[in-house]
């Protein structure tokens, strides 16, 4: 069984550096104005959590090829590449909770719970907008319904085992989600232009 870090935060110290929390705030005006672009992780990511390149990358569990891919990514061009969305969100979720930086692992991940659960904070609900969650297509969710949870990237598996916490809490997390669709979600789609992400087949604003 999989460990599950976002119940036991790793950096709590982080939310008393204000140096730190203001470079956060920063970086996501970047992501606001311009998407995700490649110095995000080689240079503000690293800077603000107090490691190298290398602990940075293996902290967003990318591979080293995609590690590659995204760090050539300039200002603007993620706004056309739904390839970086996982990515973006899983950053965006660390800019509102920095003390959960690194997570190694994501939780054990019930995909069909996560199904029954989330309808009770979003309404109405469609089969398939789990993944739009996590910045995949809406076909990808009808997928991992149907034949389970294989081969996805690392930020795709952070992001469920991070709405698994939220679903599993004894705690009433509604709130929680909400923060998640309003300020890490909203502001996403918001810069690729997309309307009504839930109505969408994808984060590519011509699928909509």
């Amino acid at each position: 069984m999989m460990t599950n870090q976002f119940s036991e935060p790793a950096r709590k110290d982080i939310l008393s550096n204000e140096k730190a929390l203001s470079r956060l705030k920063k970086l996501e005006v970047e992501l606001n104005k311009q998407g995700l672009q490649g110095k995000h992780i080689t240079h503000t990511l690293p800077a603000i959590f107090g490691n190298t390149r290398e602990q940075c990358r293996i902290a967003l569990d990318l591979s080293p090829n995609h590690y590659q891919k995204f760090i050539k990514i300039k200002p603007g061009e993620a706004k056309k590449n739904p390839g970086t969305v996982s990515l973006t969100i899983m950053i965006r979720l660390y800019i509102k909770h920095p003390e959960y930086w690194p997570i190694a692992q994501p939780a054990e991940i019930d995909i069909q719970k996560l199904d029954e659960k989330l309808p009770e904070w979003i309404t109405p609900w469609q089969k398939g907008v789990i993944s739009l969650l996590t910045g995949r297509s809406k076909s990808r969710g009808y997928a991992w319904l149907k034949g389970g949870l294989n081969n996805n990237p690392s930020p795709t598996m952070q992001i469920l085992g991070y709405l698994t916490t939220l679903i599993n809490s004894k705690e009433d997390k509604s709130e929680e989600f909400e923060e998640y669709l309003r300020d890490i979600i909203g502001p996403e789609t918001e810069y690729r232009e997309i309307q009504d992400i839930f109505n969408s087949l994808s984060w590519n604003s011509s699928d909509e």
